[in-house]
C-alpha cells in the first residue's frame, strides 16, 4: 500500500503544481504548494495527522486550487479515521 503522501505528490505532479518539501520538526513534513491563485501549507505528521492552510493570493480560485483543497480535505478526514478508528 502506498503512503498517502506519495499519492498527494503524484496528484501535484499531474496538476503541474510547484511544491517544496521541508522537514521543520522531527515528527512532520511540511509541503508548501503554490498554485496560480493560492498558496497551501500542508503539515503531514508521523502519526498520520494532516493539517493545512489555504491562502488565496487574490482573484478567483482556479480549478487546480479547488481540486487540491478537495484532495486535502479527504486526506485530512482519512488521517483522522486512522488516528481514531471506530470501536
Amino acid at each position: 500500500m502506498t503512503h498517502p503522501l506519495f499519492s498527494l505528490l503524484r496528484t501535484l505532479d499531474q496538476q503541474h503544481l510547484w511544491y517544496v518539501l521541508d522537514r521543520l520538526t522531527p515528527d512532520s513534513i511540511t509541503l508548501t504548494v503554490t498554485a496560480a491563485d493560492s498558496r497551501f501549507e500542508i503539515d503531514i505528521y508521523e502519526n498520520g495527522r494532516v493539517e493545512y492552510t489555504h491562502s488565496p493570493t487574490g482573484g478567483e480560485t482556479d480549478r487546480a486550487s479547488q481540486a487540491l483543497e478537495g484532495t486535502l480535505k479527504l486526506l485530512a478526514i482519512a488521517a483522522r479515521r486512522v488516528a481514531r478508528p471506530d470501536p
